[in-house]
């Protein structure tokens, strides 16, 4: 008998889902087959497997799958588009056919105003016609074409409209593309039903790709009354095409990776040999083909016996399944969307939010100002919860504005992230070259020059701010040149060997601070240098 079997639960991978359908159906003694129809043509039928537990002693005795052809889609809402898009090719035939006809019906009218000239001239002059029938025809066929016309103006504009319809629902039916084929799989259980009673029956599938799932990520720096926080809202964003709708499910985000396979990884020799041509390693190369693979395969269980006593008849008791079934899952992560989520199958994006997390930030500003004169906000974040951060977009904001996007890499808990939270102006960095000197006289055969540049930091915010301002001296890339650094007031924190400097300045309300660092470089006279700074 057929069964409908709504889908009660979902859990979505990176590239694939694991659907449940699930009924309550009323069993008695005796052998029955249970069909589930409509099923979706992405589902993998090796991974179909049927289970259930209820007041009725059921044996489970397999699952068939198999393809179930039709003349029309099975997808009620690809259907439907099908149903809607026919009706508006039909109506822009028949405006297609009736701007024809109109056409055919001008073509007339302009034989008709042609040879009437000619035969009313002709019968004024012999006084068989008046002048005034001239008028009437004339009025008769100008109604007629402005009539004719008209109606082709209006066709004009109703396809028009009729092609933008098309056009959308033509859209529509892609995006749904997956739901779209006349054939789908039908799911046969067999039951041997040992007692009376009722039985919850689960059938449960993987498909094959159309699904997936990403993280996503809303940031957001609260300032205020007492310490800044940072609120993260951990989204997913779940988008599916497998040709079935998912309305109100039990939603699962899992990490895991089905499609990998378990086994482990061996290797097999590695032989060098010396090239033979094609002709001499033919024959080698047949014997090789004809080989056996060798290949061995578990015998599966085949069902174990029920108890045969019950300690009720109430008893809820699982079901015996067919066959084992092993669930590798390693170090994935899955996470149970605490509220019932609706996934349709139009292969657009749709948002479910996972968590809002709250952390203490680290906040401090960061400015490059050789590059840039802005100065950014930057947050440092130890994610002291136990949930796991994947890799995904982030939008940023500051209270309620939107300050821009980042990107979050993996992060572990008590592992720390920073990430920046946009630009702020209320503390300035400009830079300056106030020196640029050239030696008038030569060391030897070398020229000297000297340069120096100058920094100016100001905190403008009612509270004080620690800054990290980066800057970097050249670096020689010529054997025959040679950069020396001078005087850098105040010394830096941190120098590296390509010449990169970083202050941590400590600025209170309305301070402000000046950097400035001296180098010298030199080289042969007779060289061009690339590379000096121009101002």
């Amino acid at each position: 008998m057929d069964i409908d079997f709504p889908i009660i639960a979902v859990t979505v991978y990176q590239d694939r889902a694991r659907v449940t359908r699930r009924n309550t159906v009323e069993l008695e003694v005796g052998t029955h087959e249970l069909t589930v129809q409509d099923l979706t043509l992405l589902l993998d039928p090796d991974s179909v497997r049927a289970s259930g537990e209820g007041t009725a002693r059921v044996r489970l005795l397999g699952v068939d799958v198999r393809r179930t052809f039709f003349t029309e889609t099975p997808s009620v809402p690809a259907a439907d588009l099908k149903r809607r898009l026919q009706e508006k090719l039909d109506g822009d035939q028949v405006l297609q056919d009736e701007a024809t006809l109109l056409d055919s019906q001008l073509g007339m009218l302009t034989g008709i105003s042609e040879h009437a000239g000619e035969n009313l001239a002709r019968g004024i002059g012999l006084g068989r016609a008046k002048v005034a029938d001239g008028d009437a025809l004339l009025s008769f066929v100008g109604a007629q074409h402005a009539q004719f016309s008209g109606r082709k103006r209006e066709i004009a504009v109703r396809r028009r409209e009729l092609a933008a319809e098309i056009k959308v629902l033509e859209m529509e039916l892609k995006r749904l593309a997956g739901a779209s084929p006349r054939e789908r799989y039908t799911a046969t259980i067999g039951l041997e039903v040992l007692t009376d009673g009722q039985f919850a029956l689960e059938l449960e599938y993987t498909t094959i790709g159309g699904a997936h799932w990403r993280p996503q990520y809303d940031l957001r720096l609260i300032e205020g009354v007492g310490e800044p926080r940072v609120e993260l809202t951990y989204l997913g964003q779940v988008q599916q095409s497998t040709g079935e709708d998912w309305p109100n499910v039990d939603l699962t985000l899992s990490t895991a990776r089905p499609a990998v396979s378990a086994e482990l990884p061996k290797l097999s020799p590695w032989y060098i040999q010396v090239y033979e041509p094609l002709a001499t390693r033919r024959g080698g190369r047949d014997r090789l083909r004809r080989a056996p693979a060798g290949a061995t395969k578990a015998a599966l269980d085949e069902g174990a016996e029920m108890e045969e006593a019950l300690g009720g008849e109430d008893m809820f008791m699982a079901a015996e399944p067919l066959q084992a079934e092993v669930d590798v899952s390693g170090a994935a992560v899955a996470y149970h969307i605490p509220r019932k989520a609706e996934i349709p199958a139009d292969n657009t994006p749709h948002e479910t939010a996972v968590r809002v997390l709250e952390f203490r930030p680290e906040l401090d500003y960061l400015t490059v100002p050789k590059l840039i004169d802005e100065v950014y906000r930057r947050a440092k974040v130890v994610n002291d919860s136990q949930v796991t951060l994947l890799p995904g977009a982030v939008s940023l904001f500051h209270g309620g504005e939107f300050v821009g996007r980042a990107t979050l890499p993996l992060v572990a808990p008590q592992e720390e992230f920073e990430t920046t939270l946009g630009i702020d102006d209320r503390i300035t960095a400009v830079r300056k070259l106030v020196l640029k000197e050239v030696a008038k006289q030569f060391i030897g055969d070398r020229r000297l020059i000297r340069y120096a540049y100058e920094t100016e930091v100001k905190n403008l915010l009612p509270r004080p701010a620690k800054v990290v301002v980066g800057d970097q001296l050249p670096v020689a890339g010529h054997e025959d040149i040679r950069v020396k650094a001078e005087e850098i007031d105040p010394p830096p924190t941190g120098q590296s060997e390509q010449g990169e400097l970083t202050w941590e300045l400590g600025l209170q309300p309305q301070e402000s601070r000046t950097l400035r660092f001296e180098f010298t470089v030199s080289a042969p006279r007779n060289q061009t240098l690339v590379g000096l700074p121009e101002d």
